[in-house]
């Protein structure tokens, strides 16, 4: 009896550890950069992409947001700033299978990973070469 008491909390502490060091949860961030293009989905949900970022899109399920991004997109000369963080299951865009219903994109062994846009504002113009 207690070799299996012994056996279940090490497996317990084990899953723990390996959910807990998962290397690629992002809680939250900024990005500062243009805007290369905005798509709507068939969905509903708006993809944002930059100029300077090839590693990540961002996504959104508020046509609010869809439309301030396209917003920006046309009218704002230079940077925004967004912030974003990971999909989550509380979050609409979660789907039931457990993938954003944003998309990813993947091909070969290469894949671009989306995250939630949680607001996007013009940037200030950078001053003397910062």
């Amino acid at each position: 009896m207690k070799r299996k008491l012994m056996t279940f909390v090490l497996l317990g502490f084990l899953l723990v550890f390996c959910v807990a060091c998962t290397a690629t949860n992002i809680k939250h961030g900024y990005i500062r950069d243009t805007i290369g293009n905005i798509e709507q989905t068939n969905n509903g949900n708006w993809r944002v992409w930059f100029t300077h970022d090839t590693a990540a899109g961002y996504c959104t399920g508020s046509q609010e947001m869809g439309k301030r991004a396209e917003e920006l997109l046309l009218t704002h000369y230079g940077e925004v700033i967004l912030e974003y963080k990971e999909v989550t299951a509380s979050d609409k865009e979660w789907s039931v299978w457990g993938s954003s219903q944003c998309g990813s994109l993947v091909k070969g062994e290469s894949s671009m990973k989306m995250f939630l846009i949680l607001a996007i504002t013009p940037a200030p113009a950078r001053v003397g070469g910062e």
